[in-house]
């Protein structure tokens, strides 16, 4: 792909904001754009056109079961070592939606 076109830079740009792009298709141009200064100016310039969109929204906090969906999958994640970090933020997102200072997280108790 040849990627000094306008064209398609500014479209790739736009799916990256967007969210759009997953898997390899991502890693690539997360590649391309820690060494290239005119698609982070792009991706900029993209973030500038949509920031507005997000003031027209208000935040949405998630179902308990959401946290119960999440808590579940960490926990089947750390038994086989994974995930680690990620688990001890969204542990502490837990703990703070459901107010506690402590979550039963398996057969241990985290404390934020």
């Amino acid at each position: 792909m040849r990627y000094d076109q306008p064209r398609l830079r500014d479209k790739l740009a736009a799916e990256y904001v967007l969210g759009t792009m997953t898997g390899r298709v991502r890693a690539r141009f997360q590649r391309l754009f820690r060494y290239d200064a005119t698609l982070r100016r792009d991706v900029t310039a993209w973030e500038t056109r949509l920031a507005p969109l997000a003031d027209l929204t208000s935040a949405v906090n998630p179902p308990a079961r959401v946290w119960r969906a999440i808590t579940a999958r960490i926990g089947s994640a750390r038994r086989y070592g994974n995930v680690m970090a990620f688990s001890c933020f969204t542990h502490s997102c837990v703990s703070a939606e459901s107010g506690s200072s402590s979550q039963r997280y398996g057969s241990r108790t985290l404390v934020p």
